[in-house]
């Protein structure tokens, strides 16, 4: 699912009706609106995440999450929150697998070569906020490496 414009807390405010499908994976990729259009700090934007994954695997202990960083944003929209966003996802990964939950770092940002300052103009809008088609499909492709491994033997029609 995909929801444009949505933050941490909108996703959280939300979680009675996901929560309620019983996923048992979720591909995670969210922040960016919260240093974009809401403005905020990255450690503020980690304090919303960290109640979002609290939630998560309070309501689906045995889900597996694939924790994604963010890719990069025009400096307008909050780019240079990424950097510091992106080592706290990094850290929560850490954290979190420690504990015994089923967490999984995706990093978007290094792997997608679409970027974690800035956004590579090869692969994203002239706003530099959302990717072009190309860069959703490196994205994609990355999701793809870790949903099913880099050696899966898979054909996808």
């Amino acid at each position: 699912e995909g929801y444009p414009g949505y933050t941490i807390e909108n996703i959280y405010d939300n979680r009675d009706g996901w929560i309620a499908l019983k996923p048992d994976v979720i591909l995670l990729h969210l922040g960016t609106n919260n240093m974009g259009r809401g403005l905020q700090q990255a450690d503020v934007a980690l304090e919303k995440m960290q109640i979002l994954l609290d939630g998560i695997f309070e309501g689906l202990p045995n889900v597996r999450l694939l924790l994604s960083t963010l890719i990069g944003s025009n400096i307008a929209y909050g780019g240079k929150q990424h950097l510091p966003f992106n080592e706290g996802i990094r850290d929560f990964v850490t954290t979190y697998a420690a504990v015994g939950r089923r967490v999984e770092l995706v990093d978007m940002a290094r792997e997608s070569a679409i970027g974690e300052q800035g956004c590579n103009p090869d692969y994203c809008c002239p706003a530099g906020i959302h990717p072009t088609g190309e860069g959703y499909g490196l994205m994609a492709d990355v999701w793809y490496k870790h949903l099913v491994g880099s050696a899966a033997n898979t054909t996808v029609v």
